[in-house]
């Protein structure tokens, strides 16, 4: 029963600490000779700002070979965890479940759409994700513990 709770929690993104900030977005200066702006903001373009809402995984793919007895559990999570990134913080749960999980969550080496996205435990130590679209994204983590690549897509309410 332990190692079910494990396969379960692992992919979860177990609790952690890990203090996360990212650098101020540096704001161009203006002159009072720039044309009117429009008041509509811009689209985020960083990967911190389009992390955030709610994200349903759709694919695991291990880099490991998986238990026979544990192929059934991981097709179970499939379309059934969700993250959900909320400012410096991941949830991560299953809707209609009482237990979730949070921690911090930290982006570096950001370069377009790809990005290297940290927690302190669970499948993203040090994970090198990047969005296939704006409403996809995935990531690969070479470490021991769960390697592979995790596919999320963005829950739409």
């Amino acid at each position: 029963m332990r190692w079910e709770r494990a396969l379960i929690l692992g992919p979860m993104l177990a609790a952690c600490e890990v203090g996360c900030s990212s650098p101020p977005v540096a704001v161009p200066p203006t002159s009072s000779a720039a044309p009117a702006q429009s008041t509509t903001p811009p689209a985020k373009t960083d990967a911190r700002s389009r992390l955030q809402g709610t994200w349903e995984l759709v694919t695991f793919l291990s880099a490991a070979p998986t238990p026979d007895d544990a192929a059934p559990v991981f097709t179970l999570l499939h379309g059934a965890v969700r993250l959900r990134f909320d400012g410096d913080s991941v949830t991560t749960f299953i809707p209609g479940k009482a237990e979730e999980e949070s921690c911090s969550f930290e982006i570096i080496d950001e370069a377009g759409d790809a990005f290297t996205l940290i927690t302190g435990v669970g499948m993203f130590r040090r994970a090198q994700a990047h969005f296939v679209s704006n409403d996809l994204w995935e990531a690969t983590e070479r470490r021991p513990t769960w390697p592979g690549t995790t596919r999320f897509q963005r829950v739409k309410k």
